[in-house]
């Protein structure tokens, strides 16, 4: 049968079948690979098609937006802060940067103010955060201002004094400030409260009277009734009026009045007339005349005469 096939065909048939078979043993994967498959890889084979890329660059299905942010770990607290006062008192009650309610720390701090002076209590200022300055005018009397910093308060509690023609001394101030807390930690209520007694907040008071119009008799005419030592302006006010009175037989009234602090007795250069300026402090008396001088009293020179201390209990007729 093979008698028509030369032996030199032959050797080439076997050479073709047999490079056929070497090159599918070397590229086993070619048939099922093709070129532009996107599935094939794409070394070694130049051919086939080129990996898709995110954006940027990278390997194939890399997203191309940032990955979602961390939960937050902390939240702003929001304080109060409230202050309360006295008419009789020269100091304040304060409680600040508590996590309660204003409405709450308003009505805690004017009860914690009445059940030391038993009623009588105001609000003086209150606020979400910032600060509250306090401070004394001439009388010892307090007044009060918030503000979103302390200076912006000292500012404002100055220019209410100054707008009441009042000389006002900043004594304390109280900032209430915000803070982050741990959404998962156990951080307490910051709370800070200022809460004076009785006896720290309650001055004794030295208050000056004298007749509303001429008395009858000679002998009080150009009198004045000085009481000192009394706790709480009104019962002092009520003690001297009182006592003038009852002397000179004609109403009387509560000229001038110290908190704590003196009263002095004072003449000018310009007359003869005696004058009294109250001082909400016990010393360095004849400099704080020379201010109160100044302002009251401009272009005179002042000469302090007496100073009488609201902490001594006395009832004196002063001519």
């Amino acid at each position: 049968m093979f008698n028509h096939f030369p032996i030199s065909s032959l050797k080439w048939f076997l050479a073709s079948v047999l490079v056929v078979i070497v090159g599918f043993s070397q590229h086993p994967a070619y048939a099922q690979w093709g070129a532009g498959n996107p599935s094939a890889p794409c070394n070694p084979w130049p051919q086939c098609a080129a990996e898709p890329q995110g954006q940027g660059g990278g390997n194939a299905g890399r997203s191309a937006y940032p990955s979602a942010p961390a939960p937050p770990t902390h939240r702003w607290v929001r304080v109060s802060i409230a202050v309360a006062r006295h008419p009789d008192a020269n100091d304040v009650w304060a409680i600040w940067d508590t996590e309660a309610n204003i409405v709450r720390v308003e009505k805690d701090v004017v009860s914690a103010c009445n059940q030391v002076m038993g009623n009588g209590c105001t609000l003086a200022r209150s606020g979400r955060g910032g600060t509250v300055a306090v401070a004394h005018d001439q009388h010892g009397a307090v007044w009060a201002a918030w503000g979103d910093k302390p200076r912006d308060a000292t500012m404002w509690v100055l220019k209410y004094c100054a707008d009441a023609q009042k000389m006002c001394t900043v004594i304390k101030s109280f900032t209430a400030t915000h803070w982050q807390k741990r959404i998962n930690g156990n951080e307490r209520d910051r709370l800070k409260i200022y809460l004076p007694d009785f006896a720290q907040a309650t001055p004794r008071m030295a208050v000056i009277a004298w007749p509303k119009e001429m008395p009858k008799l000679e002998q009080w005419r150009g009198k004045a009734w000085l009481s000192t030592g009394i706790i709480g302006m009104t019962k002092a006010n009520q003690t001297v009026i009182d006592q003038c009175a009852r002397d000179s037989g004609v109403p009387c009234i509560a000229a001038q009045g110290s908190m704590g602090g003196t009263l002095i007795r004072f003449s000018t250069n310009r007359d003869t007339n005696i004058y009294w300026a109250s001082s909400p402090s016990r010393i360095n008396t004849e400099s704080y005349l020379k201010t109160y001088c100044k302002r009251y009293h401009s272009g005179a020179t002042c000469t302090q005469l007496n100073v009488y201390d609201s902490q001594t209990s006395s009832m004196t007729v002063i001519e």
